[in-house]
């Protein structure tokens, strides 16, 4: 069985909407599928002698039923025995006819039928009309209202007692308006009735195309089945009627419609037509919630994982498989085994997530192992991706998930009491699941397992005691159930529920009867079960490192100490500064997008008031007294102030950050506001450059505070709420300082790094990276270590450059021809810088070093890196040149010309180098830290 999950807040509300549509659906797939198999046979009828107690359950009823019908002057019973043709086509072999020739009417009377009302026979009232038709009050069960026609007027009655039920018939015939045939309740109309005129019933569905018919067996159409739901659905209900003892052997036979109905199956056309509509239905209800592209391949993985169960059942003889798709919420294969075997039922669990598994990681190495780009690649990513979550996921031992089924099969059938402490384990854990990824739906239905506990632990105590006790072996299957069924009478008595009394007396058989697997068996599955098992289950316990603080060692613990003290003492500092040291040394720390401008006049400010209809508050005056914008803050110059609603760039961000048109602000104490986005669409903000992606949003003159904040700051970790416009700047200053510190760290261990790398050579220097792993190759897309460059291929290179490598370059490329770690760039790629545009070339001017030349204008610079020649870079499928091939980002040169300590040449951002040895000891010093 598979279950899906949606993602954070939307699962809290959607994932009960995706369990209640799933159940739904499941309960009408399923309906329909035991309609569909319902099948029209041939009848037989012969009146016999009255039938032994085993041919007939609850011989009891008939007693009390022929009691009360005598009284009311019926007479009977007149027994007759129905052979039918299939023999699956009925469950009923007697049935018994009282009739009242005054009132020409006869009363049927057939064994019990509804595990819901298990001391009910199933019963309904006939009258011969002269015309030749049939009328018939049926109790509770809707059948011959559905087939009912111009020659058999029919009605389903709510169940009542017999009395009632006769005089109900009585009005509906007299309602008809056509008199009873006379000696209409005789013998030979009574057999008519019960075999004649039911073939002719099924020879007219047949003929109206409500059935179809098939090798011989009719079974309703797709449409027909809708009318059977729909009337299943309309019958009258009764008011509850107080449950009833039930015995042994109605209990038994009770099992044998259960077991016949189940082993029924549709035609095979007609299953496939089940399986379409529901892969059909759960893409239509999918598509609006996740998108085609994802609906698609979620149904695709769900039907591979169902196949999988499907394929084992067949190999391991199951009965009557068969897999239903459940929109929103997974699928599920069904099928009943002939006998019980541990290791089949084992196999069968996981052969599900088994090979969705395997194939996921595939994909997976053959993607990273060969990239695929464009649509097939994303298709691709997609499809691996669902295959290991939706299959990882069925692996954790949580009912009804399939690990749960794996662990029930590998524990001994004696150790029921172990089954229940597994239950209650697996359901802690699927709560626990539940509550990390907001899916609630997956902690209610594990929870509901928990009703199963006491059963299991009933079960066990019963199974110790027929375990010493067990049923005799020349008893066939129903012989046995019955002689559990009494021995659970004896000890227990007679129970009310009929259902859970069956499922007990078969659940002991099962467990009796199954074969446990051997040391050698148990061993592979359980080897199986745990390798596939350890993905998941670490996933939970990364997810509760992440949702829990669990202790940390005294230096991390000193470390994080030390950082919080140092943001308190810098916010303490902040708010000592006045208003332009702040922006001045945030523009001096943050790079701050240009200079900080001059102020802004008076009459600039009035003419933006006039212009958008608003008064600045004073705060935002101050500010522009200082600077006219400062666009690192998200604040724009006076010329850009426009109110919300007219930002579509604002607009669009908060798109990113809204959620059901509210807006959930974030403050420094922790607390969340929940707004709505239209509060805002009267306040201040700025229309900024496309590459801006914050915006400061400020409350107007006269507006009221949002709990007393009026200052939003929505960025790229999203919407900030803050008190004024200085705090706001406090903050950002603190966070400015605090990157300074962060980066000084950083250039302290990158000279520690370089300091212990001083005496490697260049291939020591590889040592120092890590290959890309498979996940890094699929995931990140990068690229495995090519291999070695040939001694011809650095030949050619060196004719076509002119020139010898040097020593340290030339080894590097003959143990990898590129080596993108140091984003080295294999024999191929290597270019005239001559071929590169002047904006290009500009990244790599001024060069800092040592070389007085690296401030030369840019010009000058440029013109001397022309002769060299680009060995570093980094190539971007994403970012197309003017021809639309892939574009080449260099970030290395080598300059043969240039002096001694100049001789590789890196990014404006980067470093100088005197060989390529320096230059991939930056990188490797880089890379470790």
């Amino acid at each position: 069985m598979i279950i899906l999950f949606a993602g954070k807040r939307e699962a809290l509300d959607m994932s009960w909407a995706f369990l209640i549509v799933g159940v739904l659906s499941l309960i009408v797939l399923q309906t329909m599928r035991s309609v569909l198999a319902v099948v029209f046979g041939v009848a037989r009828v012969r009146v016999v002698e009255r039938p032994s107690n085993r041919d007939v359950a609850g011989h009891d009823l008939y007693d009390v039923i022929a009691a009360e019908l005598e009284a009311l002057d019926f007479q009977g019973p007149i027994w007759l025995e129905h052979v039918a043709t299939p023999a699956d086509s009925s469950n009923i072999r007697y049935k018994a006819a009282f009739r009242n020739p005054v009132d020409n009417i006869v009363v049927w009377c057939a064994p019990p039928q509804e595990l819901a009302r298990p001391n009910a026979p199933l019963t309904y009232l006939t009258s011969s009309l002269v015309d030749g038709q049939y009328a018939v009050t049926q109790i509770s069960d809707p059948y011959f209202e559905y087939v009912r026609d111009g020659m058999t007027p029919a009605q389903t009655i709510a169940p009542t007692g017999l009395a009632d039920a006769i005089e109900q018939h009585k009005t509906f015939v007299a309602g008809l308006g056509i008199s009873a045939q006379s000696g209409g309740t005789a013998i030979r109309q009574i057999v008519h009735f019960a075999g004649e005129h039911q073939n002719q019933i099924r020879k007219r569905l047949i003929e109206e195309g409500r059935a179809r018919e098939t090798d011989g067996i009719a079974r309703p159409t797709i449409a027909d089945a809708f009318r059977i739901v729909i009337a299943l659905l309309r019958r009258p209900k009764s008011d509850e009627e107080k449950p009833e003892p039930v015995p042994a052997d109605r209990l038994a036979h009770l099992y044998d419609v259960m077991t016949l109905a189940a082993n029924r199956a549709p035609a095979q056309s007609m299953q496939w037509a089940l399986l379409l509509a529901s892969v059909v239905l759960s893409i239509v209800i999918g598509w609006p919630i996740f998108g085609m592209e994802i609906t698609i391949v979620i149904v695709g993985v769900i039907f591979f994982h169902e196949f999988g169960h499907w394929v084992a059942m067949r190999a391991a003889g199951y009965e009557n498989p068969h897999i239903t798709l459940l929109p929103l919420l997974g699928g599920v294969t069904i099928g009943h085994e002939r006998d019980s075997s541990a290791a089949k039922r084992a196999w069968v669990s996981l052969a599900g997530p088994l090979p969705g598994i395997i194939l996921g990681w595939a994909i997976i190495y053959q993607y990273a192992s060969q990239p695929v780009e464009g649509p097939l690649g994303d298709w691709l990513t997609i499809t691996a991706t669902m295959l290991l979550i939706i299959n990882y996921l069925n692996v954790l031992p949580i009912p009804p998930l399939d690990g749960s089924h794996v662990v029930r099969a590998l524990l001994p059938p004696g150790w029921l009491a172990l089954h229940s402490l597994a239950v209650i384990g697996g359901v802690g854990l699927g709560v626990y699941v539940g509550y990390l990824l907001d899916f609630w739906a997956l902690g209610f239905i594990a929870a509901l397992q928990l009703l199963s506990v006491r059963s299991i632990w009933t079960d066990a105590q019963a199974i110790r005691r027929f375990d010493r006790d067990r049923p005799p072996a020349e008893l066939d299957e129903d012989g046995r159930l019955l002689w559990v069924l009494n021995r659970l009478e004896q000890q227990s008595g007679q129970p009310k529920d009929a259902t859970k009394r069956i499922a007990q007396a078969r659940s002991i058989l099962d467990q009796l009867d199954m074969r446990p697997m051997g040391w050698a068996q148990g061993s592979i599955v359980a080897s199986v079960f745990l390798v596939m098992a350890v993905v998941p289950i670490g996933g939970v316990a990364v997810m509760a490192g992440a949702a829990f603080d669990y202790p940390i060692d005294e230096e991390e613990q000193a470390y994080f100490d030390e950082i919080d003290q140092k943001r308190e003492d810098l916010a303490v500092k902040a708010e000592a500064l006045g208003l332009q040291q702040l922006v001045d040394e945030i523009v001096d720390d943050m790079d701050a997008l240009g200079e900080s401008p001059d102020p802004a006049t008076a009459g600039q400010l009035d003419a933006a008031e006039q212009r958008i209809d608003a008064t600045f508050p004073d705060q935002l005056r101050e500010l522009y007294g200082v600077t006219n914008g400062l666009r690192v803050v998200g604040i724009g110059a006076v010329e850009d102030v426009v109110l919300a609603r007219d930002n579509p760039e604002l607009q669009q961000n908060l798109e990113y950050v809204t959620y059901e048109d509210e807006l959930y602000l974030w403050t420094d104490d922790g607390e969340d506001i929940e707004i709505a986005t239209a509060v805002l669409d009267d306040w201040i903000s700025f229309r900024l450059d496309e590459d801006i992606y914050s915006f400061m949003i400020v409350a107007p003159d006269g507006a009221a505070p949002i709990e007393g904040y009026s200052v939003i700051f929505v960025g790229e970790d999203g919407p900030y709420a803050y008190e004024s416009v200085a705090t706001l700047l406090q903050q950002s200053w603190v966070d400015a300082m605090m990157t300074r510190e962060y980066d000084e760290i950083l250039e302290r261990k990158l000279a520690k790094n370089l300091q212990s790398l001083e005496s490697v050579d260049i291939l020591g220097m590889v040592g120092e990276f890590e290959p890309p792993s498979l996940i890094d190759r699929y995931v990140w897309q990068e690229q495995p270590w090519p291999g070695p460059a040939t001694e011809q291929q650095l030949r050619e290179l060196e004719t076509r450059i002119g020139m010898t490598l040097p020593e340290d370059h030339r080894a590097i490329l003959t143990l990898h021809n590129g080596f993108p770690p140091a984003d080295i760039l294999p024999v191929e790629d290597i270019v005239s810088a001559a071929t590169l545009d002047d904006e290009t070339m500009s990244n790599f001017v001024p060069a800092p070093g040592p070389d007085p030349a690296a401030d030369a204008d840019d010009g000058t610079a440029v013109a001397e890196l022309r002769s060299c020649w680009v060995v570093g870079g980094l190539w971007f499928p994403d970012y197309e040149d003017e021809s639309g091939a892939e574009r080449l980002w260099p970030s290395l040169l080598w300059c043969p010309d240039n002096d001694a300590a100049r001789r590789y040449v890196g990014h404006a951002y980067a470093r100088n180098y005197q060989d390529l040895t320096s230059a991939v000891r930056h990188a490797a010093a880089a890379f470790s830290y």
